[in-house]
């Protein structure tokens, strides 16, 4: 076997403690020529990377666009939510929906790493769309979004917990609709300052799975990572992604 191979296995089976693989992995439905995107299901720019400018976070709430996401409902009844504490910390809720009627959360934060379906009804899967945001009057701020029927998030981002430091193994995209000949796209580094820095540039033809190895220096607490659309020689761009991470202890 492989060297890399077996040390993902020692990782997996536990072998080194509290040290994890994230396999962040994204999708974007539809992106145009001229405009600069997120891997995400929502599109447009990740609106969920306010500044951590206190110990305390804001409240989440939750909430779909299809009445049959609701606790005796067909589709989605529960979801899982892991997200970063007012301190950065990871922490997980899981939350009964209500339809379109936005359920708080009850907890507070900064980011969030994923949603998924918990439990659902006879559909097996979320009806609608869900949305993970904060609550009124900043309800703008949308940190995930499921798309309908997929039972999980679909978003290239990851924010590294208080207490972790990580190392990127690789990132990519691929292109998977039929019209689009060529997509740039942007491995994002930012910082809990603020500040943003391009990992690397790179590109991807129709077809083409397009995958960067890059063993990265070690990244610190509260850092985003995620991958960014330049550009795409067509519209109606369909696009997936991936950032494959290793997490441990900052002091291990």
């Amino acid at each position: 076997m492989p060297m890399m191979n077996k040390f993902k296995a020692d990782v997996l089976f536990g072998k080194y403690g509290n040290t994890y693989f994230v396999d962040q992995r994204g999708h974007n439905p539809d992106i145009d020529t001229g405009v600069v995107e997120d891997v995400w299901k929502a599109g447009g720019l990740h609106t969920g990377r306010p500044l951590i400018t206190d110990t305390t976070g804001k409240e989440f709430e939750i909430v779909s666009d299809s009445t049959d996401d609701t606790a005796a409902g067909t589709g989605a009844r529960t979801v899982t939510i892991k997200y970063l504490d007012g301190r950065g910390y990871e922490q997980q809720t899981t939350v009964t929906l209500n339809g379109t009627t936005p359920v708080a959360l009850g907890v507070l934060g900064w980011r969030a790493n994923m949603v998924s379906v918990a439990t659902a009804g006879s559909g097996r899967k979320n009806a609608g769309n869900i949305t993970l945001r904060w609550v009124s009057p900043d309800q703008s701020v949308i940190f995930d979004y499921m798309g309908a029927g997929d039972s999980r998030s679909h978003s290239c981002l990851y924010t590294v917990p208080k207490g972790k430091v990580a190392s990127i193994f690789d990132y990519g995209i691929s292109l998977i609709d039929n019209g689009n000949t060529f997509a740039s796209f942007s491995l994002m580094i930012g910082y809990e300052s603020g500040v943003e820095v391009v990992g690397c540039y790179c590109s991807s033809t129709k077809g083409a799975r397009s995958d960067v190895e890059l063993h990265s220096p070690l990244i610190p607490e509260l850092t985003d990572v995620w991958v960014r659309v330049n550009s795409v020689s067509s519209n109606n761009s369909e696009i997936q992604a991936w950032v494959k991470l290793l997490v441990g202890e900052a002091n291990g």
